[in-house]
């Protein structure tokens, strides 16, 4: 790859609905980490966080691979990103953001490699885990949850400033019994990390022995050319499935907007199609230049004005495989929230 430069590169982990990609555009808006490379992996073939994330520029590229977890299924789009970001990009930092489904160990042994341990400098990764949900049977009994944070240096708790005394507590008492022990255990508030943490002296890595970090198993199509422009009422559609995991995302056409309290009553519908998902995210036009940002995580939605995005609407949904749920049904109600 050219003359060696070595890249500090962190790793920001975390389980599906964390807050990754707010704590890394946060981040970015401090400009204290110089020229920065950012490479998002996303479960699904709809890119939602790299259209949130701001926008390549002096001093930032955002790179986006979708369709799986970059561990195994996506390896070969990895190994490419890496090799453009720092050849063409030569960033002073890179971060990466692996899907919340996703393990870090197949990304680590991939930075570790002949092929780029003298060209990047592996610093500490850093696990969010959300304080609130720490203990849900639902993480707890997730073998990729368990290996995020067995192979975080430093670990953080996510939205600590939507939890309750008690549970940061809680939090902070369960991060005292992990073996080994963290570099650093912190907290984030409105989504902002001390850049510091980045930095911190790496212990030894625990190599992971789990058999299912590099057997578990995608069944998708091949990510679509999502320039292509969708018509108006026929969006375009994209299914996945893996990692004990469905979703689908649309994208709809850049000429149609979206009824915000339509779109909201239908996400919040206990007795509808979505009353199971696990994650949602979206970006929805609503008005002329007016867009907003949709985020639900287990049943709790957030709306936030947009302005950063300015082309299409689209929205990835993400729930347990052992859920049922009917795609159409879920489009037939989307395409009801349009303005007519």
């Amino acid at each position: 790859m050219g003359k060696r430069v070595s890249v500090p590169v962190n790793l920001i982990t975390g389980f599906l609905g964390v807050g990754k990609t707010t704590v890394i555009r946060n981040l970015l808006e401090q400009g204290t980490l110089g020229r920065v490379a950012v490479l998002v992996n996303e479960f699904g073939d709809v890119a939602i966080d790299q259209a949130i994330l701001p926008g390549s520029g002096d001093g930032l590229a955002v790179k986006e691979i979708a369709g799986g977890c970059i561990c195994c299924s996506a390896e070969v789009g990895l190994k490419a990103a890496l090799v453009e970001i720092l050849r063409r990009f030569k960033p002073e930092r890179l971060l990466i953001e692996p899907t919340g489904l996703g393990h870090p160990a197949g990304v680590v042994d991939i930075l570790t490699s002949a092929d780029f341990c003298e060209h990047v400098n592996l610093k500490p990764l850093v696990c969010l885990v959300d304080p609130r949900r720490f203990n849900d049977p639902r993480l707890t009994g997730s073998e990729t949850f368990r290996d995020q944070i067995l192979m975080a240096d430093v670990l953080v708790a996510a939205k600590a400033d939507l939890a309750t005394d008690q549970q940061l507590k809680q939090f902070h008492d369960w991060s005292a019994t992990l073996f080994p022990a963290k570099v650093a255990v912190d907290e984030v508030h409105n989504g902002r990390l001390d850049p510091g943490l980045l930095d911190k002296p790496v212990r030894v890595r625990i190599p992971i022995a789990s058999a299912s970090v590099h057997l578990h198993h995608h069944s998708h199509r091949q990510p679509q050319p999502v320039e292509v422009s969708p018509e108006v009422g026929k969006p375009l559609r994209f299914e996945n499935r893996g990692l004990g995991y469905q979703g689908c995302g649309w994208i709809f056409s850049p000429d149609e907007r979206f009824i915000q309290k339509e779109l909201e009553a239908f996400f919040t519908d206990k007795a509808g199609p979505l009353h199971s998902v696990e994650r949602l995210k979206g970006l929805f036009r609503v008005g002329p230049g007016r867009r907003i940002l949709v985020d639900q995580v287990a049943g709790e939605l957030t709306v936030t004005d947009w302005v950063a995005y300015r082309r299409d609407s689209r929205v990835e949904v993400i729930l347990p495989t052992a859920e049922a749920i009917k795609w159409d049904d879920v489009e037939h109600g989307l395409l009801r929230c349009l303005k007519r």
